[in-house]
């Protein structure tokens, strides 16, 4: 299902025009999407803060892009709040990009630790985390400042410790993005949608799994330097 999706966008995207990157003045960077409407150009430098509700409670995550090369981009983020602290890498690789549109997958891999409980609920996590992201963006206006876009992902949170290990994994079938380019340096992004969690845990007789759906969301600002 999700390679059909795939090779329909592919084929709307491939339809568009051709790229089209205005040269920046001295001392100004390349006009960059930071999150799903695109990819940094290479050579490019970016500063991104983002409140992840992907998790609970969700973290303030502050994290640094740089292009290596011409559709790949290399990151790093951490952050954390009320028990949960996070460090992650990341690597960001283009697909196709048009003028009109971007298709792309971003790899999220990290630590994390979770020590957070209300009423029922108990987090007490040490684990290694792992994040794939598949996203397709349409762009919109007359200098394509402003991006559209799904996200889809799958999560694992692998729990480190024994005996009771612990491996969740979350599936976020469509996420709806909007990303605004505002001027040459910055970029403002909201995300919402919503994610099947499989949580699991080791019992005397195998892993027991306990699915849930619940809302998701992102909102941050990249700042390119």
């Amino acid at each position: 299902m999700r390679a059909i999706h795939g090779l329909s966008i592919l084929t709307l995207l491939s339809s568009l025009a051709p790229v089209a990157r205005a040269e920046p003045g001295p001392g100004e960077p390349a006009a960059s999407f930071v999150a799903g409407g695109g990819i940094l150009q290479r050579g490019a430098h970016a500063l991104v803060l983002t409140i992840d509700a992907e998790l609970l409670l969700p973290p303030i995550m502050l994290g640094y892009r740089y292009g290596l090369l011409d559709g790949l981009e290399l990151g790093a983020e951490a952050g954390g709040d009320q028990g949960l602290f996070q460090a992650l890498l990341s690597a960001k690789r283009r697909l196709v990009e048009r003028d009109g549109g971007y298709w792309g997958l971003r790899l999220r891999t990290g630590f994390k630790t979770h020590d957070w409980s209300s009423g029922a609920i108990v987090f007490d996590d040490r684990s290694w985390v792992v994040s794939l992201e598949h996203v397709a963006a349409l762009r919109l206006g007359q200098r394509r400042s402003l991006a559209l876009y799904v996200n889809s992902f799958v999560y694992l949170d692998i729990d480190l410790r024994t005996p009771q290990r612990q491996t969740d994994v979350y599936l976020a079938p469509a996420s709806l993005g909007l990303e605004a380019r505002l001027g040459r340096r910055f970029s403002a992004f909201l995300e919402l949608g919503f994610a099947i969690g499989l949580n699991g845990t080791q019992t005397h007789t195998g892993l027991l799994y306990v699915s849930d759906i619940f809302p998701i969301g992102k909102l941050g600002l990249g700042l390119l330097l």
